[in-house]
């Protein structure tokens, strides 16, 4: 063991399990959960009351909570909460149950630390907390001989554990189902049922399957080991028993699996195979069960964490891809990761194995610890892969490259990243949000919001952008660009998507229909700085910022001016405009810029558009052609046209077209002595 590597001795165990957890009380029947508080308060736990819908964000926030539900056998939501918590968190959650029905203990036998029926005594569930709480550190010896229970029980009691005694397989089964302990100590040889027998029977039972077992024997061949481990022994001790080496065994092996590594199924027959795979990898701190069919597996994965799979290519109940397709079929908070066990080079196998979706295939006569190295790979390139897509929830692709590149940031820098970027920005804004703050109750006002923002941020991340801030009722995202040079396509993209992502958002909701949601977009390419922004002191956020940003914003606020919902720079349009159907909307001056800008409007994919908005189109640029000419009594009758296929949108009386048809009768009536067809926002 590494000199620096602490392995906290059983006292330092007992004193870091005995401390009482928060107990956390989700409790439908208000008198007798003032009835539960005051038999809490007396014993002095830390405790709350919580409803149903706060489950989730009160363990989160302390998973080191005992929580009590009150159950009924309709209850299958809560249930599927409790179990995915219990996936999450494992020791440092317990749960309890309450319940009137005793037929709901099989379908939560699999989680809970404790079944009472409702309703319970007070002193009866402090009693089952204080249960659940020192469970971690209850050890069950199970052996026929008198000898070994009088020469280790003592010292392990004098260690901190709890130790219950049972002298053969029988009695420890049923020990094991009733006192429920974390750790088992078992012999192999014992009368009316041996280890093997008793081991098996364990694992195979819902309410002891999560119990480690430690398998003594005189018996030490490899063939005997192999078969403990078939059955789910996790570790072999010798006898005579050498009681410093249990205690830091058993010591060992209740912090290992307190923080376990991964969780492995072999998926493995007992007849195909000589390697100690099991046990190899239970050395490595794996947890690790063997089942023997698919079916099985599925089983087993429906109540307990598996983050791999090891399976042999054909197993006895089905084939590699009938593996796949019941993982596929069926509901897991994430599917395991899969390596296959070939019996040959077979390359048709190989490539089989691997088109099913097997992250690798390993040929028989493998050396096992080959395997552990590929089972490390593996699984390591499973964290980086949940550890991105969980940044990316918030922080695009390119943006992790940019953060994470030393050719960009370089290696030891301790001063504020900067880099020079091509970006595209682009700022959403909620149309008429103070009239609806002021119409809903504030809580209706959050909610609806945030429905909104979530579809939002879902498409942008989706297409690959970033959430630079929230402002307000407001959104500011970027896209940097790449040598694919995609981003403006995947903004274009974004804001179609958006659009027919909130039309069926305000369809969906009786509220909406009446008072729909309605977005304003502007958006800009071009260079910005790509930077660490904020105080040191408080908070430094990976941002941008510069001439493209402020453009971004002039744009989205200069499109109510219009009457549209959406304003973007030439930049965006210039290099699709064959796939998009647009229209030039304005060409104008900027303050603080002396090169004039032109703006276009979106409108639709070129082959999904309708002909009102390709004849809209089609006539507004003709006439805004004619406009920048000067001709302004043709470019008059060209908007005139254009107003009729004008969208009867949220302000009807104001349009593109509406607007220059006021230009241009103000024009013909007082002619410009110079024109070049620029507006100045700034006049």
């Amino acid at each position: 063991m590494p000199q620096n590597l602490h392995m906290p001795t059983p006292s330092e165990l007992m004193a870091q399990t005995q401390a009482r957890d928060t107990v956390l009380l989700c409790l439908e029947n208000e008198l007798y959960a003032t009835y539960l508080k005051t038999c809490l308060q007396d014993q002095d736990f830390d405790f709350e009351l919580i409803a149903k819908n706060h489950i989730v964000t009160k363990v989160s926030e302390n998973p080191k909570t005992t929580l009590v539900l009150q159950s009924d056998t309709n209850e299958q939501e809560l249930i599927n909460v409790a179990f995915r918590l219990k996936r999450l968190f494992q020791a440092d959650l317990r749960i309890l149950f309450l319940s009137l029905d005793y037929a709901l203990a099989p379908d939560v036998v699999g989680i809970c630390d404790g079944f009472l029926q409702f309703p319970v005594a007070g002193e009866a569930l402090v009693a089952a907390i204080e249960k659940a709480n020192t469970r971690r550190n209850k050890v069950l010896l199970i052996d026929d001989s008198a000898l070994v229970h009088k020469t280790i029980v003592g010292p392990l009691q004098q260690a901190g554990f709890e130790v219950a005694q049972a002298f053969d397989g029988e009695e420890g089964y049923q020990m094991a189902r009733t006192q429920q302990p974390n750790l088992i100590i078992c012999d192999i040889e014992m009368p009316k049922m041996n280890g093997y027998e008793t081991c098996a029977a364990l694992k195979n039972d819902p309410l002891t399957a999560e119990a480690t077992l430690i398998m003594s024997s005189t018996l030490s061949s490899a063939t005997d080991q192999r078969k403990g481990f078939d059955v789910g022994v996790d570790a072999f001790i010798g006898k005579p028993v050498h009681v410093e080496g249990l205690i830091e065994k058993v010591s060992a092996m209740l912090e290992r699996f307190r923080g376990a590594r991964e969780s492995i199924v072999i998926l493995q027959g007992p007849e195909t195979s000589d390697q100690d795979i099991a046990a190899v990898l239970n050395l490595q701190g794996f947890r690790t069960k063997r089942v023997p069919t698919i079916a099985a597996f599925l089983r087993a994965v429906q109540r307990s964490t598996c983050d791999l799979v090891i399976c042999e290519f054909e197993p006895s109940d089905g084939t590699i891809v009938d593996l796949f397709n019941g993982l596929n079929t069926s509901d897991l908070p994430s599917t395991p990761e899969v390596i296959v066990l070939l019996p040959d080079t077979n390359e048709a196998n190989i490539r089989m194995a691997l088109n099913a979706g097997a992250k690798a295939a390993v040929t028989t006569g493998f050396g096992v610890h080959d395997l552990v190295a590929k089972v490390e790979k593996t699984l390591a390139d499973r964290r980086t892969k949940d550890e991105q897509a969980q940044l990316q929830r918030y922080v695009s692709k390119a943006s992790l490259k940019v953060a994470l590149e030393k050719a960009v940031w370089g290696a030891g820098q301790t001063a504020p990243r900067a880099d020079r970027k091509t970006v595209t920005v682009t700022f959403i804004d909620i149309m008429n949000f103070t009239p609806r703050c002021e119409a809903y109750a504030p809580g209706d006002v959050v909610e609806q919001v945030n429905k909104l923002f979530s579809l939002v941020t879902r498409t942008i991340i989706k297409h690959g952008g970033d959430i630079d801030k929230f402002i307000g009722d407001a959104c500011m995202a970027f896209w940097i660009h790449d040598q694919s040079n995609n981003a403006q396509k995947a903004l274009l993209d974004t804001m179609l998507e958006i659009k027919a992502s909130l039309r069926t958002l305000n369809e969906s909701d009786p509220r909406l229909k009446t008072d729909p949601f309605a977005l304003r977009i502007g958006a800009h390419s071009g260079p910005a700085i790509l930077c660490d922004l904020g105080a040191a002191e408080a908070r430094i956020d990976l941002t941008v910022i510069g001439d493209t940003v402020n453009t971004a914003a002039r744009l989205e606020a200069a499109a109510k001016l219009y009457g549209l919902q959406n304003l973007l720079g030439e930049s965006i349009i210039s290099a699709h405009q064959d796939r998009y159907c647009t229209r030039m909307i304005d060409r104008v001056t900027v303050k603080g810029k002396s090169q004039s800008l032109a703006c276009f409007e979106l409108m639709d994919r070129w082959d999904a558009a309708s002909d009102t908005q390709k004849r809209l189109a089609e006539t507004f640029n003709e006439g805004f052609s004619k406009y920048t000419k000067a001709d302004f009594k043709a470019a008059h009758s060209c908007f005139e046209a254009a107003q009729e296929h004008e969208p009867k949108g949220l302000n009807a009386s104001l349009t593109p077209s509406s607007l220059f048809l006021k230009r241009c009768q103000n024009l013909m009536a007082k002619p410009p002595k110079t024109w070049t067809g620029i507006w100045d926002w700034n006049a």
